[in-house]
């Protein structure tokens, strides 16, 4: 152990010759007055009330449009009633068309007929339903009964 420190310590003895600007590396930091941390602590107080500032007026911006969003999408909500509004009148024309359709054919009397599902088999008013139960030909009124 003893020959490998003194090895040690003439290897950074010579590194310090030959190189001697490695040893002194360290450079010494020149002083700053109080004077120019005040300067620089408020200069950096300003930039943050700044950068504040900034941020409070992107969040404002943000805030309204959300507000101008929430406006359209109520006036698409309003759009939309409308619509609705216009297809159910829609559907209710189509359903008394057919009803007089149907009325006026003679397939049957019932007013309701369409709504009330003439089209199915199995309904008291449907005529095709009442000819195959009776095996009668001829129509019936919204009771049940045959027209003769």
């Amino acid at each position: 152990m003893g020959k490998f420190n003194i090895i040690l310590v003439c290897m950074l003895t010579l590194a310090c010759v030959v190189a001697p600007h490695l040893a002194l590396a360290v450079e010494v930091a020149p002083r700053i007055s109080d004077r120019e941390i005040v300067e620089s602590l408020t200069e950096l107080k300003q930039q943050q009330k700044a950068l504040n500032q900034r941020m409070d007026d992107m969040n404002q911006r943000i805030t309204d449009l959300i507000h101008n969003l929430d406006k359209r999408f109520e006036a698409i909500d309003k759009r939309f009633a409308t619509n609705d509004r216009r297809f159910e009148a829609m559907d209710r024309r189509f359903k008394s068309m057919m009803n007089w359709m149907l009325t006026l054919f003679g397939i049957c009397d019932y007013p309701d007929s369409w709504s009330a599902g003439i089209h199915d088999l199995g309904s008291p008013y449907c005529p095709e339903a009442f000819k195959r139960k009776n095996g009668k030909s001829g129509r019936q009124l919204h009771t049940g009964q045959q027209i003769t």
